[in-house]
């Protein structure tokens, strides 16, 4: 039977995009919220916080061979800073590129298995405006929109064969299946709240955070059967990733600054970040931005 645990980072205003890194056996998570950066350490249990210009920060992933170099979305740009886990400021932080759309900005972030980027969008202003995308980014490439006309894209994943992206739009309640460049299938699922963050797992299942659901759902994407579901003490769940020294524990990022001051007393831990234990499964390792 599964456990599930608080991590002593938060309340977050709206957790997001959480990275395990096992080299260090570090979670990193920003707040969308507040723009706010952490490092969970889970060796030592330390928590490290820095801010960049305080715009929301959507996704904090490490480059590849850059140790204490990493890469982010802070409103519609993506960023590139160091951080010596010393001060609790970025440095050398330097604009990769913005969107085009000065309306638009990052929701979400995860690089696939070649180290680029791929990031969702949604309208600054209005979320039930169909004004996101989803891009890609490279440093050769720069950003490449590869799918328009989206509510909110708010979470990516992979088979294991790395030819297939999931993709989810909560306000559309659906799970999209995408070649690299054709869409191949559409899945829906009639399940409580709305289809969030997401991530697979070494069988190639999907996990999925369900946003006002206050669950986490189990899915074989080839067949549509749910496996399983993991009942959590909020409801607006946000984002998800498989951690832990041999990544068979789930960490669930939420948030808490939408609730009403009925619902604060309800859910008087929203904003928590949440470890799982005792899966019965493993996740994959999570992919760093790779220069090239």
């Amino acid at each position: 039977m599964y456990s599930i645990e608080q991590v002593s980072i938060g309340p977050l205003g709206h957790g997001a995009s959480p990275f395990w890194d096992n080299k260090t056996c570090a979670l990193y998570v920003s707040d969308l919220q507040t723009g706010n950066i952490f490092k969970h350490d889970t060796v030592t249990k330390e928590n490290l916080q820095i801010s960049l210009e305080k715009l929301p920060v959507a996704f904090v992933i490490p480059i590849f061979g850059q140790p204490n170099s990493f890469i982010c979305g802070e409103g519609n740009c993506i960023k590139k800073f160091d951080w010596d886990f010393q001060s609790n400021t970025a440095n050398n932080v330097n604009i990769l590129e913005c969107l085009s759309e000065s309306d638009n900005q990052f929701i979400f972030g995860k690089c696939d298995a070649c180290g680029r980027l791929w990031a969702g969008t949604a309208s600054s202003i209005n979320f039930q405006s169909t004004d996101g995308c989803i891009h890609s980014f490279s440093n050769r490439t720069g950003l490449v929109k590869q799918a328009s006309e989206i509510y909110i894209s708010s979470g990516i994943a992979w088979n294991l064969q790395n030819n297939k992206m999931f993709h989810s739009d909560p306000i559309q309640n659906s799970i999209e299946v995408f070649n690299y460049d054709v869409t191949s299938g559409l899945l829906k699922h009639n399940v409580r709240g709305h289809p969030n963050g997401m991530t697979t797992d070494e069988n190639g299942n999907l996990w999925i955070a369900c946003y006002e659901g206050s669950q986490v759902i189990n899915i074989n994407p080839e067949t549509g059967v749910m496996l399983s579901t993991i009942q959590f003490p909020t409801n607006q769940l946000t984002y998800i990733a498989f951690g832990g020294r041999f990544l068979n524990e789930l960490y669930v990022t939420s948030a808490g600054y939408y609730f009403t001051n009925f619902d604060k007393q309800r859910y008087n831990d929203a904003g928590s970040i949440y470890r799982v234990k005792n899966l019965h499964t493993k996740g994959l390792n999570m992919n760093e931005y790779l220069f090239y």
